[in-house]
C-alpha cells in the first residue's frame, strides 16, 4: 500500500452468495469512501463482461509468473481458472483516496499474503452478514 491509505475490505464467501452486490451497495451509499479493486482471472469473460471492468482477463501463464513475482495479495484455482487481486489493483483505488473493497471465496481467507493480512473483513454464510474479523 502507498502513503498513510486504509486497509482494504475483502468480502468473502461462497459464489452467488451476494459478495458483488454488497460491495456495489457500499461504492453507491459512500462512492467517496469505497472503491472496487478489479481482480484477475485466466477465464474467459462471459455475456456482457468487459476486460478492466468485471476483471482483468489475463493469461494463465502471465498470471502464474506475477503470482511468483509477488504481484497478488490473493489467488485461488477455481474449477481449473486461477483468480485473484493483484496488489497494484488495490493500490490504484488507494491512490485515488478510497478504501479498497474486493471479493474472493471463502476458502482463500487463509492464503492472503504479507502485510496486506491485517484488514477487515466480511464472511457471508446463508445470505447473512457475519463480521469474521475487523483488525485494526
Amino acid at each position: 500500500m502507498i502513503g498513510n491509505a486504509e486497509k482494504p475490505v475483502v468480502i468473502s464467501g461462497p459464489s452467488g452468495v451476494g459478495k458483488g452486490t454488497l460491495i456495489s451497495m457500499l461504492m453507491k451509499e459512500f462512492p467517496s469512501m469505497f472503491g472496487f479493486s478489479v481482480s484477475h482471472t485466466t477465464r474467459a469473460p462471459r455475456g456482457i463482461e468487459k476486460d478492466g471492468v468485471h476483471y482483468h482477463f489475463t493469461e494463465k501463464s502471465i498470471m502464474e509468473k506475477e503470482i511468483k513475482e509477488g504481484k497478488f495479495l490473493e489467488f485461488a484455482s477455481v474449477h481449473g481458472n486461477l483468480y485473484g487481486t493483484s496488489v497494484e489493483a488495490v493500490e490504484l483505488v488507494a491512490d485515488a483516496g478510497k478504501v479498497s473493497c474486493f471479493c474472493c471465496l471463502t476458502l482463500i481467507i487463509s492464503h492472503f499474503i504479507g502485510s496486506f493480512v491485517i484488514m477487515s473483513v466480511i464472511l457471508f454464510q446463508h445470505c447473512k452478514i457475519a463480521v469474521l474479523q475487523i483488525l485494526f
